[in-house]
């Protein structure tokens, strides 16, 4: 009898597994089954679902501000329990597989909430997951939901799942909001009074990025791993960041305020954040007895500086980085470049067979550019800057990447106006999860090579790569586009 149920249970197991490999879930929301005096507690319920969830690679969840602008339009949650079919219409106008609802009511009398919680498949309109879970509403309400959320996340993964808390907290009252992005996911507006304290996915690396409201620039940038159990910390300052390279000059000290700050790496760049701002800086390299010329700056919030000691003479230059095989095709755009791509949300046969390996020109949200080759370089032309940074966008895939390895990448590149644009190399669906975060870059007049080392966070043998073009319309030529693994 005992092993019967083992095999039951192993039976269960892979079943679970099966069913919820590769989905897409949209989680709809709680409704109120008893007083309507009740109904925050839906909406932290779906809050909280949502945040936890949409961390976990292995899951894919549809954004959920999207989601609840549909629910509150066709005032789903306003009845004491969720009408299906229109949940599940929900569900499939937004590309899910499947759907999460649930209902609770709350007993004052003994500071009680019971809630039940339901996984439909969309196709069928069958339930295919269903719990109960009871707990408190008083002081312990939040942590029936951490409860909750590692429950239901180990059930759809077929694997438990840990979590920790991040507080982040920041001094903000000097200069107004700041941004919080998780996983390159907005999160909420954080300030001196209100901060980010939640439970998180345990034991896998996550993004933090703040971002500047009055600058829009990203000021922090942090990869972290939150342990099971545990408690991770973020103060953040208002902060400035500065970019030191000193290629040929590979384990040199950098200096702040005649401080040893840190080396220069192997990578022969180093990107600096966290910086105070609003104060004089004096930052040099120091080689033995050589020292380089000493830079005198003063950082304002949210701004970054470039400080390029490479062509100094600072005791002896060493050896050149060692570089894996080049993981862009066609970097020197001698080959024809697809103009009018189809755009894709996913990697099906057809888009792989079509574009793998291949230069691509997407235009999104009313975007709209044009591109030509001369000799070895790419002209690309905004014709209508659209309303997102990535309305225009040149992509390529794949581009390979494992886990925690580094990466070189480099381009040369031009711009009619000065202009700014970033690059990203990125999960093609799902939650477009950015393997290297997003790199900005500031283009001029003349020609310039750019180069940046990104760490990926993840492993994805069909990455893509992508220059967001549409800050504004100016012209951008590129040339000479590389990404290559640092070997060790």
């Amino acid at each position: 009898m005992k092993n019967k149920n083992i095999v039951i249970f192993i039976l269960s197991f892979l079943l679970i597994n099966k069913i919820f490999s590769q989905t897409n879930i949209a989680i709809i929301g709680f409704a109120n089954s008893g007083n309507k005096k009740e109904n925050s507690f839906g909406l932290i319920l779906t809050d909280s679902l949502y945040s936890f969830l949409s961390k976990i690679p292995d899951l894919k969840i549809i954004n959920q501000e999207e989601i609840n602008k549909k629910v509150k339009n066709l005032n789903l949650l306003q009845r004491k329990t969720i009408n299906l079919q229109t949940a599940v219409d929900i569900g499939a106008e937004y590309g899910a597989s499947h759907i999460l609802i649930g209902d609770y009511i709350i007993n004052r009398k003994i500071k009680q909430i019971k809630i039940n919680i339901y996984l439909y498949k969309v196709s069928t309109m069958q339930v295919e997951l269903k719990r109960s879970y009871t707990g408190s509403i008083g002081r312990d309400f939040f942590e029936t939901v951490d409860k909750i959320n590692v429950i239901i996340a180990s059930l759809l993964t077929s694997k438990p799942i840990k979590s920790g808390k991040l507080i982040i907290e920041t001094d903000a009252d000097t200069y107004g909001d700041y941004e919080l992005y998780i996983n390159n996911t907005f999160e909420q507006k954080i300030n001196k009074k209100e901060n980010f304290n939640k439970n998180i996915v345990a034991n896998i690396p996550i993004t933090v990025m703040i971002k500047n409201l009055e600058t829009k620039e990203f000021t922090y940038s942090n990869q972290i791993i939150v342990k099971n159990d545990e408690t991770y910390r973020i103060v953040y300052k208002s902060k400035g960041g500065i970019i030191i390279k000193g290629l040929g000059h590979e384990g040199a000290n950098i200096y702040i305020n005649d401080n040893f700050y840190t080396k220069i790496p192997l990578l022969g760049e180093i990107e600096l954040e966290n910086i105070d701002t609003n104060k004089e800086l004096t930052i040099y390299l120091k080689k033995g007895s050589d020292i380089s010329k000493k830079r005198n700056i003063t950082f304002s919030p949210g701004r970054y500086y470039i400080l390029d000691f490479s062509s100094e003479v600072i005791g002896v230059k060493i050896d050149p980085l060692k570089l894996g095989k080049e993981l862009v095709k066609n970097g020197n755009f001698s080959e024809d470049i697809i103009t009018n791509g189809p755009n894709y949300l996913s990697l099906s046969y057809k888009i792989k067979q079509d574009l793998a390996g291949k230069w691509t020109l997407l235009c999104w949200d009313q975007g709209s550019g044009k591109c030509r080759k001369e000799n070895n370089t790419l002209v690309i032309e905004i014709l209508n800057p659209g309303q997102e940074r990535w309305s225009v966008q040149l992509v390529q895939f794949p581009i390979p990447l494992k886990y925690g390895k580094s990466y070189l990448f480099s381009f040369e590149a031009k711009a009619e106006k000065p202009k700014k644009i970033s690059v990203v190399v990125e999960r093609v669906g799902g939650d477009w999860l950015f393997f290297s975060k997003e790199l900005f870059f500031e283009l001029t007049t003349d020609w310039e090579q750019y180069n940046k080392v990104f760490k990926s966070i993840g492993n994805d043998d069909f990455a893509r790569l992508g220059f967001f073009l549409t800050f504004d319309k100016s012209a951008v030529y590129l040339r000479n586009v590389s990404i290559r693994e640092i070997m060790e």
